[in-house]
């Protein structure tokens, strides 16, 4: 790999190197465990240094992971998640974070540390370093997400679901830039505390992440209010997508189903089009809303519009903005957690309305930021 592929992230408190190598790492009973890792970040303060490494593991490792705990994944800190929701045969992707202890043993001035030095560390420029960092229990995996498929009329979009665990937020290195307790991706939100991301995003943490759209012809959509003969109706048995499905059509929002837990809908105000999705989890009763905005963010405005993504987060009292730094992805989540309730079309529509008003209000200033 060239070191042209290592790029700092816009500030000295940020650093990455996006890149495709084989790894393996070997756990306590000395079983080894095969990986592609494609990113490490190194970021915030000297002090405060987090290494992040991005890994993508067929579902055998992943189930192997599971089973023996390793990478910090124990049931406690999975939150009680099992990845119930993930189709077996497909690869998951990991975040894991270099626990601090490696961290201070590597580099005990953290100042020095970035995502150079670690990545030549970890490939095998010394091998004292590269053993601390193969070693599966010097990581902790914070997120864990898998693609789900989406038909081609969506571009090549990519939708991904899957939890965060406890190791997300804890520990003295402070959270990933985009992130915020709340969301991711993410991203629980202050609405759901039953939610772990993002995408972000599921449940735990489940993050979306859609490919650019082209933005759908403008309509005039009815307005987004719940349907006053339905006020407040408990809907009983009726599944989570239906109950969407039903309050969709009672306003006049046509909306493809792409799977059995996955509704689109083509959005258009006098703000701008753009598409919507609805997510929804039968076995753990979670809704999510997404509004995608159409266009990519280019690489060079990223981290400022992370900055000013992250502050209205800190300010928005429902949902959250989430924006893939890989590729510029930038949405915009509600969620709502009904487990032990029902949903009602009352509820659902309340939790699409502010999704949809949300993006409505920030819409020209994002293409305005954007440059789109």
């Amino acid at each position: 790999m060239s070191m042209s592929e290592i790029a700092e992230g816009g500030s000295a408190e940020q650093s990455q190197a996006v890149f495709e190598q084989a790894l393996e790492l070997v756990t306590l009973t000395g079983e080894r465990l095969a990986f592609t890792a494609r990113r490490l970040r190194v970021s915030g303060e000297a002090a405060q240094r987090a290494c992040e490494l991005t890994l993508e593991a067929a579902w055998t490792v992943y189930a192997a992971l599971t089973a023996g705990e390793w990478m910090g994944l124990a049931a406690a800190a999975r939150g009680g998640e099992t990845g119930s929701g993930f189709e077996p045969g497909r690869p998951v992707e990991l975040t894991a974070r270099l626990k601090p202890a490696v961290q201070r043993a590597l580099w005990p001035d953290g100042a020095e540390l970035d995502a150079e030095r670690a990545l030549r560390a970890l490939l095998g420029e010394a091998a004292a370093a590269q053993v601390l960092l193969r070693h599966s229990e010097s990581w902790l995996v914070a997120e864990a997400k898998q693609r789900v498929d989406v038909p081609a009329e969506l571009a090549g979009g990519v939708l991904k679901q899957g939890y965060r665990t406890l190791w997300a937020d804890a520990g003295p290195w402070p959270p990933a830039p985009s992130a915020r307790p709340a969301a991711l991706s993410g991203q629980p939100e202050a609405s759901t505390p039953q939610e772990p991301a993002a995408l972000q995003p599921a449940w735990p943490g489940q993050r979306a992440a859609a490919q650019p759209l082209q933005a759908p012809a403008r309509t005039t959509p009815p307005e987004v209010a719940p349907p006053a003969p339905h006020e407040g109706r408990a809907v009983g048995e009726r599944a989570l997508q239906a109950v969407a499905a039903g309050y969709l059509q009672h306003v006049g929002l046509p909306a493809e189903p792409l799977s059995a837990s996955l509704l689109r809908i083509a959005y258009a105000d006098e703000a701008g089009a753009w598409t919507m999705l609805v997510l929804t989890d039968e076995a753990d009763q979670v809704c999510i809303v997404y509004s995608l905005f159409p266009t990519p963010v280019p690489v060079e405005r990223r981290t400022e519009l992370a900055v000013f993504l992250n502050a209205e987060n800190y300010d928005l009292a429902l949902g959250s903005f989430e924006l893939d730094p890989a590729d510029g992805e930038l949405r915009f989540r509600t969620s709502l957690d009904v487990e032990g309730d029902r949903l009602s079309e009352a509820l659902f529509a309340r939790l699409f309305g502010m999704n949809a008003g949300i993006m409505m209000r920030y819409y020209a200033e994002l293409a305005e930021r954007i440059g789109s």
